[in-house]
């Protein structure tokens, strides 16, 4: 159940990032160029993008339900809830919370939301970190089974608050585009062009909410993290290797966003092979990404 529903909010992430790639290329070329051409695109993205972002924040509170029954631990440490709650609120931010602060001062409580988003109903019982760690050691022996709290708490609300941030976006564009002034509005132009960084926050921080939240197991209930190593394994093979995958994807990374930049910037009226000599290395490095 949490694959079907992980696999889904994934695919629909994947659909936001690509309309805010796209919106945001559309609005660069419109601010700088103003060629009509990117006003179709602009209005196919915006068109994309709303429906998405709606499906992704629906599955996205579903596949939190099924996590409450499969990984209670996550979600009462994505709002670092220590003490077992019903009819749950919901705290915007918070001082505090983290490992070992069981008294956090929360600020502006939504009443029932943590209910909601957990069980589907607005008196559900969401478990608490301390009932929990006490449930898994009576279960699988001593140990901390709680998350990095921290970690969990601030990473769910990066990307619920990002993903609101870019409704309001998408909104404002679908309104500038009934009015016929997408092309004329340099602020929403800017906002868009720069709203490109977002999805990839937002990405990060749903797999950060994910990953972090079952620690310590890799699989829940029948594997610790911890025992996931190889004896024969060194600390420092496993750096050289780590550092040897970092190295690769910050170069891949690099890459990609030149290409990207690059291509993106061009006026559909350019020669994009006048210049044999960009044209080979951007094949080169092309077929490095890919």
């Amino acid at each position: 159940p949490v694959f079907l529903w992980g696999y889904l909010h994934v695919l629909l992430a994947a659909l936001v990032t690509a309309s805010l790639v796209m919106l945001a290329v559309s609005a660069w070329q419109l601010r700088r160029r103003g060629e009509a051409s990117f006003e179709h695109s602009a209005r196919l993205a915006l068109v994309v993008l709303i429906p998405s972002l709606i499906l992704t924040m629906f599955v996205g509170s579903e596949l939190g339900v099924i996590e409450a029954r499969y990984q209670p631990m996550k979600i009462a440490a994505a709002e670092a809830q220590w003490n077992t709650c019903t009819s749950c609120s919901f705290s915007a931010f918070q001082i505090g919370g983290g490992s070992n602060d069981v008294a956090p001062t929360q600020i502006i409580q939504i009443p029932n939301l943590l209910s909601i988003l957990g069980t589907n109903s607005l008196h559900g019982e969401i478990q608490g970190l301390n009932q929990l760690q006490a449930q898994d050691v009576k279960a699988y022996g001593p140990g901390d089974y709680i998350p990095n709290v921290f970690v969990q708490y601030w990473s769910m609300r990066v990307m619920a608050y990002l993903t609101v941030a870019l409704v309001g976006l998408g909104a404002w564009g679908l309104l500038l585009l009934r009015k016929r002034r997408i092309g004329g509005s340099n602020l929403f132009l800017v906002c868009a062009t720069w709203a490109v960084v977002l999805p990839f926050v937002i990405n990060t921080a749903g797999w950060m909410l994910t990953e972090n939240g079952r620690q310590p197991w890799i699989v829940q209930g029948l594997m610790k993290t911890a025992a996931g190593s190889s004896p024969s394994v060194s600390a420092i093979d496993v750096g050289i290797s780590v550092a040897a995958f970092v190295a690769i994807f910050v170069v891949l990374g690099v890459v990609d966003t030149f290409l990207m930049v690059r291509y993106g910037r061009k006026a559909l009226d350019e020669d994009t092979h006048g210049d044999a000599d960009h044209d080979t290395t951007d094949r080169a490095l092309a077929a490095l990404v890919y």
